[in-house]
């Protein structure tokens, strides 16, 4: 289960381009959970997939 608190916190990662995309916030915040949970979440918060 990911938190409002942990979402909040992946946002800030991709917000100041700490992380640039869902797989290095999954990798920093969520190594439990599947990459493309990470990328759902994004989804559902109104971001887009990112592409390097």
């Amino acid at each position: 289960v990911i938190t409002p608190y942990a979402e909040r916190r992946a946002v800030r990662l991709i917000t100041s381009e700490e992380c640039e995309d869902a797989i290095d916030v999954q990798r920093v915040l969520f190594p439990q959970l599947h990459p493309t949970t990470v990328r759902r979440m994004f989804i559902r918060l109104g971001l887009p997939d990112r592409v390097r």
